[in-house]
């Protein structure tokens, strides 16, 4: 059975969470959870969904079949599968409890993701991926070549392609091309 997460803004209208809800139990989805809130001041309507499904259809298919649905209503929207765990980067400096704690979280399964490795600025890391297994990268920040070594630095998060970046006390401060 797949999981599927799917996120709705849009302005509120009549019916919406019943119109989502028939569109989900028409394709064979069952709503294991759902939260749903107005924003009363701009009638700004969001809603989370949790589908446990076999769907009747492909998850592709029943994507572009919501996207019509979606347009209807002016919704921005977003569905990802849930059981596909996410890749995720850590990055860090001196400072390694954070660090430590994700990468302990992350091998005794506490997470429904994957750390894909540990990015930092200073070598103090390396022993604790080591460790756990995780793959470590370091580059330097230099005052006086800090545009080149931010540079660097995005192309070695590009290279891990994770989904999140989580910035474990990381201590650099990012330049304006970096954020």
């Amino acid at each position: 059975m797949n999981i599927y997460r799917l996120l709705i803004s849009c302005p509120d209208a009549h019916g919406l969470v019943a119109k989502v809800s028939q569109f989900i139990f028409e394709r064979n989805g069952n709503i294991k959870e759902a939260h749903h809130h107005l924003n009363e001041q701009n009638k700004h309507f969001f809603m989370r969904i949790e589908i446990e499904s076999n769907l009747a259809c492909s998850f592709t298919e029943f994507q572009q079949e919501f996207a019509q649905l979606a347009q209807k209503y002016q919704m921005n929207w977003q569905m990802n599968d849930a059981s596909k765990l996410k890749r995720v980067l850590i990055m860090g400096s001196k400072s390694s409890h954070c660090v430590a704690d994700l990468l302990h979280r992350g091998h005794e399964s506490e997470m429904e993701a994957q750390i894909i490795g540990v990015l930092s600025n200073h070598d103090k890391l390396k022993k604790l991926a080591s460790w756990y297994d995780v793959d470590f990268k370091k580059v330097a920040i230099h005052k006086n070549t800090k545009e080149i070594d931010m540079a660097t630095m995005m192309s070695v998060v590009d290279a891990f392609q994770p989904d999140v970046i989580v910035l474990a006390r990381y201590m650099a401060n990012y330049s304006k091309g970096n954020v």
